[in-house]
């Protein structure tokens, strides 16, 4: 459930309903492992048709194990929720969660943290 809700904050900021300001700063932490888990993202075609952008983001987003991994031993170290999570990922990984987004959407994102 935290990952969906990273990744609709994700998608939220890139629609531009929603930007907020970065709340605190954080460390870089030693990875821990999770076992891999394959994650399916499904949808309608409805909501390609309704929401194309959002369908195409959904469609570019993708993590591997590792990085997985990394965030999850960040979240369990630090107690932390969803959007604490949220505003690790943006800081640490910029390089992955460009590539989902068109470059006047990263530009918000930046802007925004």
């Amino acid at each position: 459930m935290r990952w969906f809700k990273l990744t609709l904050a994700v998608a939220l900021i890139w629609t531009s309903l929603e930007i907020v300001p970065l709340k605190k700063s954080v460390t870089h932490l030693k990875v821990t492992m999770y076992p891999p888990a394959p994650v399916h993202t499904i949808t309608t075609e409805d909501f390609a048709l309704k929401a194309p952008e959002a369908y195409q983001y959904l469609t570019q987003r993708s993590f591997t194990n590792k990085q997985m991994s990394h965030m999850l031993a960040w979240m369990e170290k630090n107690a932390a929720d969803e959007e604490e999570a949220m505003y690790y990922f943006f800081e640490t990984y910029p390089e992955i969660w460009k590539s989902w987004v068109p470059a006047a959407a990263a530009k918000r994102i930046e802007a925004a943290l």
